[in-house]
């Protein structure tokens, strides 16, 4: 379903922003599983950008949390702002180059969100675009498959993993997952615990004996993608008592 609005801003203080819609109401209320997200061009225009701009990063984090508290908990997948080839309607390519797409790529690295570069992807390709800001037929094409192939690519995406309360780094383009556990746990029978797009399956399920590494495979929605992933679990260093291991050395040279 799309709950695009042609004009609309991030940032919500401006008279166009986005979350003041009933297309943003809407989108609340379809309860999505998954969401993406690619507001910055008209945030760039130098009436807007001068008044608020400083507070677009943060602006993008509540709008991607938002999106998440819902009671669908949604996948929330963040795009970078095309490049814009001309100053029409002021819009600013200086400023949506050098501010707003780092403070997406901060916004996406810092929540885990899968980042779809539209950014890169539209540099150097002018013919694509009518007008210098929005995309012709063939520009269209260019965005459709790039965000087919990386919504593909995030349907096989770990979220979040936790094994006996802990949570685990992923490292999804190593495809491994590494947990710390205390020094004295038991690996031989736990259940872990994945954060997954809605409806992803990861196999196998149950409890599984974590003292050698554990590999799972991830299943898309369309059951079309797999990907693979490998759990290493390491244990603390076992912390010394320093004051039992002296009584049991002063307990050692009183029997000799």
């Amino acid at each position: 379903q799309n709950f695009g609005n042609s004009g609309k801003t991030l940032l919500k203080e401006d008279a166009n922003g986005y979350t003041k819609t009933d297309t943003y109401k809407n989108s609340v209320a379809f309860a999505p599983d998954v969401v993406t997200i690619m507001l910055g061009t008209n945030d760039s225009k130098d009436a807007v950008w001068n008044a608020y701009g400083d507070k677009y990063e943060q602006e993008l984090r509540e709008l991607v949390q938002a999106y998440r508290d819902l009671p669908s908990h949604p996948l929330v997948i963040l795009a970078t702002s095309p490049t814009a080839y001309n100053r029409n309607w002021t819009i600013n390519n200086e400023v949506i180059t050098n501010e707003i797409v780092p403070a997406q790529r901060r916004v996406a690295t810092e929540m885990n969100c899968p980042l779809i570069d539209a950014n890169t992807a539209t540099q150097n390709v002018a013919d694509k675009f009518a007008d210098g800001i929005h995309p012709n037929d063939a520009g269209y094409v260019v965005l459709a498959d790039l965000f087919a192939k990386d919504i593909t690519a995030a349907s096989t995406g770990v979220y979040g993993f936790t094994l006996a309360g802990q949570t685990g780094v992923v490292d999804s383009e190593k495809g491994t997952i590494a947990v710390t556990l205390p020094a004295d746990a038991d690996l031989t029978a736990l259940e872990p615990q994945f954060q997954l797009m809605a409806g992803a399956t990861v196999s196998p399920a149950g409890t599984a004996d974590f003292t050698k590494p554990v590999t799972y495979t991830v299943t898309s929605p369309d059951l079309k993608t797999t990907k693979i992933y490998t759990v290493t679990v390491t244990k603390e260093a076992s912390v010394v008592n320093k004051n039992a291991l002296k009584a049991a050395l002063d307990a050692e040279v009183i029997d000799l």
